[in-house]
């Protein structure tokens, strides 16, 4: 059944003039529309102190934070963070859960929610997740990170994010 179904991709990659390698496919996307992105300080469309950014094939982080580009939407597949008390005023309280956010542009309106961590003694946290569905960034959007610690639920305070991490795809938009 295999060898049928690579004969029919190979003809259907033949016959519309376009060839069809699958060692340029990762879970079925297209490998130059796989995204990694990395939060560095930055000025710019988020409305904290960081920003994340593009980083290339040889591990570099590209000059500009990443925006989504136009006509395409991000699929973001899997979050990796971390935060720990770096000095004052940055304070993780023992006990107390902390939470990583990622919102679509400078909006208050979350896309995504990490799994809250709650600190140990070490007062740092890290925790990676792998999204089935995924969280989707329209075109032409920044992705912006925050990080909180919960006092209660109605209330916390900002925590201080030492590492992000993002991986996922570039999908064409559909036409509306």
């Amino acid at each position: 059944m295999t060898n049928r179904l690579v004969a029919v991709a190979l003809t259907l990659g033949a016959l519309s003039g376009t060839a069809v390698r699958a060692d340029n496919f990762h879970m079925g996307q297209d490998i130059d529309r796989h995204v990694t992105l990395r939060a560095y300080s930055a000025d710019g469309a988020c409305n904290g102190d960081l920003e994340f950014f593009r980083v290339n094939t040889l591990g570099q982080a590209e000059n500009e934070p990443f925006v989504v580009p136009a006509e395409y939407r991000l699929v973001i597949t899997d979050v990796q963070w971390s935060a720990f008390k770096t000095g004052s005023g940055d304070d993780l309280y023992e006990g107390r859960p902390a939470t990583l956010r990622l919102s679509a542009g400078n909006g208050s309106t979350y896309i995504f929610q990490a799994a809250s961590v709650v600190v140990d003694a070490s007062k740092f946290v890290s925790t990676s997740e792998h999204l089935t569905s995924g969280a989707v960034v329209g075109e032409k959007l920044s992705v912006c990170p925050s990080a909180s610690q919960q006092e209660n639920p109605s209330w916390g305070w900002s925590v201080q994010i030492h590492t992000a991490m993002l991986h996922g795809y570039l999908v064409k938009s559909s036409p509306r």
